[in-house]
């Protein structure tokens, strides 16, 4: 089951005595003040002496109501998920009604206040822009933000609400990825920018040093990924670049390295969709572990998987794979299930996402479907900026990471 509730979290605590009628004892709210097109969770908690009790969601036709659902696929009901709408500021209210099993109601109210959304750099406490290394998102929430390294050490988490510095993850890192090692420690697993073939790992046990016996110093780790089966272990993929270029991995339940076979190409990028990690390649991009032919091979650096299930059908899951990929002329274009896509952004990034709306980012231009859009900048932020990374958060922030080391949020 995904993790529902945030890292931060507000809380209003409504203290009040368990009675015949259901009462709300607390109200949480991920974030009061979203912007437009934003995603929040809310959150209620009730007593009665006349249990079970049912809850009911309404936004008054403005935005979006989702319920928070169990391992089962049921509604928990006390969760509710709202999306703000894309096109509108301003108050909203939000109301939950709780009844009880003799049909005694009680209702809270959620004053939400929708902003307008921006583009603006993400600054510290004095100002300053931090010089970021990297991002990566926050996968396991439903409503999470992001996590960035920067040039001066720090490891931060910075959502709509929040911008925490780690007080157990630390050091400046060209890749990053998170998730639960062997004995169940949350873990940072991280890259310095610079070449070689030690990997940082992190808990709140301390830091411990992963250093590749099957490629060496000489190499650089562009990219790495969890993948949860490879060779009967789940491991650490990594896509190198130099002298013994291509896949390998670390299973570290086994605390075995391999190469990954007949994968001997430079790997600059990894993407782990749904059932299967892809691989963008100068070959060309793979599915790996499967015995389906390559998606494309041309050289390519960046893959992305997105849903494009027809819910008509029930005999297999479909989806759309978008990369950056050379045409026959050396130029990076967008391409869509190995063909060269028919409109292209006025510049291609090494770099792809997909929001909550399902527009697809090509660094700072995204594609609803019928053009190619990018964020209103009214100041000029983003002109002249090369884009590095590109994140739609799960929440439905935007960010972006620069070559020169600027982090923005829209």
């Amino acid at each position: 089951m995904k993790k529902i509730i945030p890292l931060c979290i507000t809380a209003l605590f409504l203290w009040g005595c368990s009675a015949s009628s259901p009462s709300v004892t607390t109200a949480e709210v991920s974030d009061g003040t979203p912007v437009a097109g934003q995603k929040i969770l809310l959150h209620v908690v009730s007593v009665s002496d006349n249990p079970p009790m049912t809850y009911a969601w309404d936004c008054g036709g403005i935005g979006n109501l989702e319920p928070a659902l169990d391992v089962d696929g049921n509604p928990i009901g006390y969760y509710e998920y709202w999306t703000a709408p894309d096109d509108y500021s301003g108050p909203v209210t939000v109301t939950c009604t709780v009844t009880d099993d003799r049909d005694e109601t009680e209702t809270h109210v959620f004053n939400i206040e929708v902003k307008a959304r921006e583009l603006a750099s993400i600054k510290n406490e004095n100002g300053e822009e931090y010089p970021v290394s990297s991002i990566e998102k926050q996968r396991d929430t439903d409503i999470g933000g992001v996590w960035f390294s920067t040039n001066k050490g720090e490891i931060r988490y910075i959502t709509s609400a929040a911008d925490q510095l780690s007080t157990t993850w630390t050091g400046t890192f060209g890749t990053m990825q998170m998730g639960y090692d062997a004995n169940n420690y949350y873990t940072l697993w991280g890259v310095p920018p610079a070449e070689g073939n030690v990997i940082f790992a992190e808990t709140t046990e301390g830091t411990t040093t992963l250093t590749s016996p099957v490629f060496g110093a000489g190499n650089k780790i562009n990219d790495m990924t969890v993948c949860p089966d490879v060779s009967g272990t789940a491991a650490l993929l990594f896509g190198v670049e130099g002298p013994d270029q291509g896949i390998y991995f670390y299973g570290y339940y086994s605390g075995t390295w391999d190469r990954l076979p007949s994968y001997s190409d430079k790997t600059y990028a990894f993407f782990t969709g749904t059932y299967y990690t892809y691989a963008a390649t100068s070959a060309g991009v793979y599915k790996l572990l499967s015995s389906d032919p390559p998606i494309c091979t041309s050289d390519s650096c960046a893959v992305l998987e997105v849903d494009a299930d027809d819910p008509s059908t029930t005999d297999v899951i479909e989806t759309d794979i978008w990369h950056v990929t050379k045409d026959g002329e050396g130029n990076w274009k967008v391409w869509k299930n190995g063909a060269e896509f028919a409109s292209q952004p006025p510049e291609v990034a090494g770099t792809l996402d997909v929001d909550l709306k399902g527009n697809i980012w090509c660094g700072k231009y995204s594609w609803n479907g019928s053009s190619w859009q990018t964020p209103p900048d009214p100041n000029g932020e983003l002109v002249g900026e090369s884009i590095k990374t590109v994140v739609a958060s799960t929440e439905g922030r935007i960010y972006f990471l620069t070559e020169s080391g600027a982090l923005f949020r829209w």
